[in-house]
């Protein structure tokens, strides 16, 4: 879950890092990442900690804070699945209502990790990190 980026533009104590998004569909953390920070195409703005103490114009890498993989990963992919079988479970009266049942948990899941995730977006301590500066580089225009 290590991206490199180049830092265009700092933001308080954060650095903002462009990512090339073309790389996300072979990265294992994408689902993490896609969670918190949302899907798009080409270039990614990422706001991440400038915890190494990168400089606009540097290349960086960037990566997710363990608490913040292992906290998106299981609001995306467990509540889901808990909540889809409890409104089984609730509804299983016969074959027609025990779907309806898990459906609806499942669409209750998918909402409430999305709600979240955008939450653990905007929390410290979540999110981002600059770990390292590749490249010193020259400050962008």
């Amino acid at each position: 879950m290590i991206h490199a980026g180049k830092v265009r533009e700092m933001r308080g104590r954060n650095a903002i890092v462009v990512v090339d998004s073309a790389r996300c569909s072979a990265c294992a953390g994408k689902s993490a990442c896609m969670g918190m920070m949302g899907a798009g195409s080409g270039e990614r703005l990422l706001e991440a900690a400038n915890d190494a103490g990168a400089r606009v114009g540097d290349t960086v890498e960037v990566e997710f804070r363990t608490p913040a993989a292992l906290t998106v990963v299981s609001v995306t992919f467990l509540v889901p699945v808990i909540l889809m079988g409890a409104g089984y479970a609730v509804m299983a009266r016969g074959p027609l209502s025990g779907a309806i049942g898990a459906v609806s948990g499942l669409i209750l899941g998918l909402l409430l990790s999305w709600l979240a995730n955008r939450r653990l977006r905007t929390k410290p301590g979540y999110g981002l990190s600059v770990i390292r500066v590749l490249e010193t580089g020259e400050a962008l225009q």
